[in-house]
């Protein structure tokens, strides 16, 4: 039975993720590394930043990476100063049904806290999760279910009893091997990716409170 929801927050809450890997890849470009923001997310969707770079570290031989890294935030914080959060639609109208319906709810992302804190402040809805876990917050990034099991832990619930929203393949592989049920949106890769979900949606408008009960 489904007592609590955990969201994921970029591809899920907002389009945040095409900022960030549109600063990634501006970043790996100024040392002669080019790949599109796109081939970011196909690979890398749903891991923890400092992960990713250490990846690329290893694959092109990069020395200073976090010189990168902190030029990559730079590039982020600059974009959200200019211009207003883009939301996944339908996002929102679902977190206040859900509070409506008595859910309690939790955001788990793998991204900084800084980031987490300005995006929530922006749109309003910090108050609307009972926890909040940053990749600040765990050793090992999605696909390592370590995020998802504090996440329930600071709710204080099983995870057994547990729904997760996620975009990303190693969101869901964390999902269910923290033992929770997921539901994956596919906006920012393919449904074909997201197929170990135990559910697949398009947009949010497909999605019921009665889904979520039957699960």
């Amino acid at each position: 039975m489904i007592k609590a929801v955990i969201f994921d927050m970029d591809g899920v809450i907002t389009r945040t993720e095409a900022i960030q890997s549109g600063a990634e890849s501006q970043v790996f470009a100024t040392i002669g590394i080019h790949i599109t923001p796109e081939e970011i997310i196909n690979s890398y969707s749903g891991w923890k930043d400092t992960e990713m770079f250490k990846d690329m570290a290893k694959r092109h031989l990069i020395k200073d990476i976090e010189k990168l890294r902190k030029k990559k935030w730079e590039i982020v914080y600059k974009k959200l100063s200019d211009k207003s959060i883009p939301l996944v639609p339908g996002s929102l109208d679902l977190i206040e049904k859900l509070q409506k319906h008595g859910y309690p709810l939790a955001l788990a992302s793998s991204t900084n806290q800084k980031f987490i804190s300005i995006i929530l402040s922006s749109l309003s809805i910090k108050e609307k999760f009972s926890a909040v876990v940053s990749g600040d917050e765990v050793k090992q990034g999605k696909p390592n279910p370590e995020i998802f099991l504090l996440t329930s832990k600071k709710l204080g619930i099983s995870s057994s009893d547990c729904l997760v929203i996620e975009d990303a393949p190693s969101g869901i592989k964390a999902a269910k091997a923290a033992g929770m049920k997921c539901i994956a949106i596919a906006t920012s890769v393919t449904k074909d990716k997201l197929q170990n979900a135990d559910r697949v949606i398009s947009a949010f408008d497909e999605l019921s409170i009665e889904d979520i009960k039957n699960l």
